[in-house]
């Protein structure tokens, strides 16, 4: 008989070409790879050395780590209803001739004491009750972390800047309507404003505090400027700039940022994207920046992690 034929084998070859690209594309992967993996064990052994150390990794630790002054002890208490009764009108209806006035000095203009008069008359009330809040040494605003990174709100920031710029109206009454020392007693008053913030674990309230401290102490050298000082002023003025001192603020302000930026990257997808409902409506562009801004020098401010 003749030869027989065989059949044509059925097992699937893969062609030389395709092995050589795999082992190519393993050999130049595998490093991306291995440090991807060492990346993140490494970030995760951190996160639970900082935690060891009692220091909180998410919003709800911050929370948590952020305590509540002792009852009837928060300034916020008291100041928080202060701001709600806040005109705060006024900063958009300046007379016209205010600008000139400010930019080129002179005798202050009736219509621009007209104006700062309303703004206290307004403000009086609201006013009375921030001062009473600011006798308290404790503060804690209503800053629920739990809310999560991207529905966390922090009113309270801007109420504190109107403040400010309304102890700033009242230092430009005439002199012959301001009350006696009103320079360092409004020193006293800012410098207060600012150190409701001294505990608050947040960057933006760090940068918030910063802005009234600097606006005190203009205050506070103004008052200086005004005459020689008397003993009493002197010891006054002392007291201000010990307590305006807060050196573990910015320490805390990176604590709190970490915490809020950890929690941010663990957040789905589609929270990214805007598509979940759940968080529809409070996504901001700068929240997707924020998020979306991963490196390794944003968790590693200040040696913190």
């Amino acid at each position: 008989m003749g030869d027989e034929v065989k059949p044509p084998s059925s097992r699937f070859r893969i062609p030389r070409w395709a092995i050589i690209a795999a082992v190519v594309l393993a050999l130049h992967l595998s490093p991306w790879l291995a440090l991807r993996f060492h990346g993140a064990v490494r970030l995760q052994a951190e996160i639970r050395a900082i935690r060891e150390a009692g220091l909180p990794v998410t919003l709800e630790e911050l929370d948590a780590w952020y305590p509540q002054p002792p009852p009837g002890e928060n300034a916020a208490d008291l100041l928080v209803p202060a701001f709600a009764g806040f005109d705060g009108s006024w900063l958009n209806q300046r007379p016209g001739e205010y600008g000139a006035w400010r930019n080129d000095g002179g005798p202050m203009p009736e219509e621009v004491k007209t104006w700062l008069r309303e703004i206290l008359a307004r403000n009086e009330e609201a006013l009375r009750q921030v001062k009473e809040g600011l006798a308290r040494l404790s503060c804690r605003y209503p800053v629920d972390f739990r809310r999560g990174p991207l529905r966390l709100t922090c009113d309270h920031l801007g109420d504190i800047s109107v403040i400010g710029h309304l102890f700033e109206v009242v230092d430009e009454l005439d002199p012959k309507e301001r009350p006696p020392g009103l320079p360092l007693r409004a020193a006293e008053l800012t410098l207060a404003l600012a150190r409701t913030l001294d505990r608050e674990p947040l960057e933006y309230s760090w940068h918030s505090r910063n802005s009234q401290l600097v606006r005190g102490l203009l205050f506070l050298e103004k008052a200086m400027s005004l005459g020689t000082p008397d003993r009493d002023s002197l010891a006054r003025m002392e007291r201000l700039l010990e307590g305006a001192e807060n050196p573990d603020g910015m320490y805390r302000a990176f604590i709190g940022d970490r915490a809020w930026k950890l929690d941010a990257y663990r957040l789905p997808a589609e929270v990214l994207s805007g598509s979940s409902p759940v968080y529809t409506g409070h996504l901001t562009e700068s929240d997707v920046r924020k998020i979306l801004a991963k490196r390794a020098w944003e968790l590693r401010l200040g040696g913190i992690l």
